[in-house]
């Protein structure tokens, strides 16, 4: 499924019902997780890029985004979602230039092997870094999809679910 509209992209709602028919699909692969104190098994889809945007609270990303806010005077989460992905993107790729050198010809090559995960509003939970590179690749005219599993929560729905969202965040980072 493509979606040419930027304008989804800041629409919250329109990309929940999106995904929600996107798991109403076949699933292209599984992802085990420990999730809310189980060891959970989920259906990954593949996933147009156009539906999805970084983690601004990734402890990885939010320092670059802190100085960037503290330097330029802007508030981040201001922004439109398109310029604060390609903000998070040139900021994962500088960070380690090298070594995301190396993975994106890897993923041209064989793909994306490691299966991410996403709210259930797009947000990415796991493979900020997959997803950066997967936007190069689209971005020199060859279109892949974010395989991901798909959580039914996202890190507004309440303090609880923002919790476990984090930990599992965090317990997929190691």
């Amino acid at each position: 499924m493509v979606i040419n509209l930027i304008k989804i992209m800041d629409n919250k709602e329109e990309i929940k019902k999106i995904l929600k028919k996107i798991k109403t699909q076949k699933a292209v692969s599984t992802k085990t997780i420990s999730y809310k104190g189980d060891r959970q098994v989920h259906d990954a889809y593949d996933i147009d890029l156009s539906l999805l945007r970084f983690n601004p609270f990734n402890d990885r990303i939010h320092t670059d985004i802190k100085e960037f806010e503290y330097s330029k005077g802007i508030d981040f989460m201001s922004l439109p979602v398109e310029e604060m992905n390609n903000l998070i993107s040139e900021m994962i790729w500088k960070k380690h230039e090298s070594k995301n050198k190396t993975t994106l010809k890897d993923i041209k090559e064989k793909k994306q092997i490691e299966v991410g995960v996403i709210t259930s509003d797009g947000l990415i939970v796991d493979g900020n870094r997959r997803f950066m590179l997967l936007r190069k690749i689209q971005a020199s005219g060859e279109t892949r999809p974010f395989r991901a599993i798909i959580l039914d929560e996202t890190y507004e729905d309440d303090p609880a679910s923002k919790y476990q969202i984090k930990l599992l965040e965090l317990s997929l980072q190691d």
